[in-house]
């Protein structure tokens, strides 16, 4: 998502292709895009980080490296400028070898800290976008397909009423994973009474519980 907003103009219409599809991984979280459909970058993000859609983050990955200026369009390259932002941001201890975060393939290199995404978060909620669409419990995609609409709901179970200690912080949006060698993870930041903003990273927790 830092990416494609420092890369991609959000109003621009980008059409789904059948290419960015089939590399889709099995295991992955999708929205259900369908090839020729078309929408907005932001409507994109939407879907990538409210419910981890891993079908918008291939479309998104295809539409950003194909429009750089120095790196050639393809998945490979969108990543190379993942692994690039994570250098400027400071994560030391992370490597992305794919577009949506998946760890169970052969030879996976994908890694990464609690520490260094708290970093990651820390620098993606100073933007505005990403700060607005991640405090979000669902969103309505207008015309998803066949002119009929589709509503999200965020899979961070804090923003959908689920129980904490709201008496002492409010939690203002972020990002939930999950994979086999990760296990549920979590990255939220809330702000306590005094206004301060707290965010808590975590991996390897056995159930969403």
């Amino acid at each position: 998502a830092v990416v494609a907003i420092e890369n991609c103009n959000l109003d621009r219409e980008i059409e789904v292709k059948q290419a960015a599809l089939d590399k889709v991984d099995v295991e992955s979280s999708i929205v259900g895009l369908r090839a020729g459909s078309t929408y907005t970058m932001e409507q994109l993000l939407y879907m990538l980080l409210i419910v981890s859609a891993g079908d918008a983050a291939e479309v998104i990955a295809e539409e950003v490296a194909g429009s750089s200026e120095f790196i050639a369009g393809s998945e490979s390259g969108f990543v190379a400028m993942m692994n690039e932002k994570a250098k400027q941001i400071g994560m030391t201890d992370s490597y992305f070898d794919n577009p949506v975060g998946m760890d169970w393939h052969s030879n996976a290199k994908i890694h990464s800290t609690a520490h260094d995404i708290a970093k990651l978060t820390q620098y993606a909620m100073a933007n505005y976008e990403i700060r607005k669409i991640v405090r979000h419990s669902f969103y309505t995609v207008d015309n998803f397909y066949n002119e009929k609409s589709k509503t999200l709901g965020s899979t961070n179970g804090f923003l959908r009423k689920r129980k904490y200690a709201d008496n002492l912080f409010t939690v203002i949006g972020s990002k939930t994973g999950t994979t086999d060698k990760a296990g549920f993870a979590l990255t939220t930041t809330a702000k306590d009474n005094e206004g301060r903003e707290v965010i808590c990273a975590f991996f390897g927790n056995s159930t969403r519980d």
